[in-house]
């Protein structure tokens, strides 16, 4: 994760020999770099472990109140990604440096710094897909519960597939991917954490006599989710081998419609597609307003599933995000094995 940077000659900008080097540095993660970068040099930035990411901003030395304008340069060049034969526009409409070499193949200049495990874990994974492959081309769709998807693909000599991603609504995504040897998701069971002293979580529902000394597990959820889609019959599971042994599930539904009665109809045919035996909330409030009753404190949520899991005495015991499906083979395996070993942690709490 660790990019050099390095000053040379335009003329050596494409071979970059050493002894045409005029400055070079290591940026280590994290960190902040600047240069003057002069007429008729190049700055080269050179990924030295992979899997790096830069962000750049541009500024006219002699005046630093003109700086790079990223919506211009796409507009003004009817681009949507940077490589080489492009410039960079200046908010005042002038070019102040332009793209000589690329050996990565273009740059996306929109979506900012991520990783293919981040890029999961925030957007899930479109669970089974079904389709065709013919020689190194390759049309793959699905349907989630909500929308339908359609992949074209085709895979390069060097391991690389280019294709699109088109959605039910006619709108596209240009896409590049690598095969990942270790991809993995960021820790489920960080991404929504305790932040305070107090564990215990006073929901409302929690509070009646109904789940009085009992391990619940309480999902966040919504019918047209996916991953939510993948996680129901787990949970339908672990409710019918453990709730003799005191668990109970609640499920609050967040859902996309403002319809009640077409709201009702989803989580109904939800229930029953899942084999859902236990109460589903459908509640008024946000997902942050319904977590925010105390004493308890919890980061942000930014979407579901969510999954809580409550000891005896409504205290936290850890919160799993997101949920990878069948269709992700091991992680699928890892994240059930993780929901049945927490499971068994809460009905042993006392």
């Amino acid at each position: 994760m660790t990019p050099a940077v390095a000053a040379v000659p335009v003329s050596a900008a494409a071979t970059g020999p050493a002894a045409d080097l005029l400055f070079e540095d290591v940026v280590r993660e994290g960190a902040t770099w600047s240069h003057v970068l002069k007429r008729g040099t190049a700055l080269r930035i050179t990924d030295t472990l992979g899997g790096a990411n830069v962000g750049a901003l541009f500024y006219n030395w002699e005046n630093t109140a003109e700086r790079y304008n990223m919506p211009d340069t796409l507009k003004a060049q009817h681009i949507a990604r940077l490589t080489r034969g492009f410039v960079l526009y200046s908010d005042m409409g002038r070019v102040l440096c332009s793209i000589t070499d690329d050996t990565v193949g273009w740059h996306d200049p929109l979506s900012g710094c991520a990783n293919a495990a981040q890029a999961r874990d925030k957007y899930g994974d479109l669970r089974y897909l079904a389709g065709n492959v013919d020689g190194a081309s390759l049309s793959l769709s699905t349907f989630d519960g909500s929308s339908a998807y359609l992949i074209h693909g085709r895979l390069d000599g060097n391991g690389r597939m280019t294709g699109e991603l088109i959605r039910a609504d006619g709108s596209r995504d240009a896409f590049t991917a690598f095969r990942s040897a270790d991809f993995d998701v960021v820790d489920p069971l960080q991404r929504v954490r305790v932040t305070s002293v107090e564990k215990r979580l006073d929901l409302a529902p929690l509070l009646s006599p109904r789940y009085a000394g009992k391990a619940v597990i309480v999902e966040l959820f919504g019918t047209w989710c996916s991953n939510c889609n993948d996680l129901a019959p787990l949970l339908a599971e672990l409710y019918k081998a453990h709730r003799e042994a005191g668990l109970e599930v609640l499920s609050f539904a967040f859902e996309l419609s403002a319809d009640e009665g077409f709201v009702r109809e989803r989580v109904a045919e939800y229930k029953a597609a899942h084999g859902v035996e236990w109460d589903v909330i459908t509640p008024a409030a946000t997902l942050q307003e319904l977590l925010t009753v105390g004493p308890a404190q919890l980061s942000s949520i930014s979407g579901v599933p969510v999954t809580l899991f409550f000891n005896r005495d409504r205290t936290v015991r850890a919160i799993y995000t997101g949920f990878s499906g069948p269709a992700t083979g091991a992680s699928h395996q890892r994240a059930a094995a993780t929901f049945r070993r927490l499971t068994n942690e809460i009905l042993d709490s006392r």
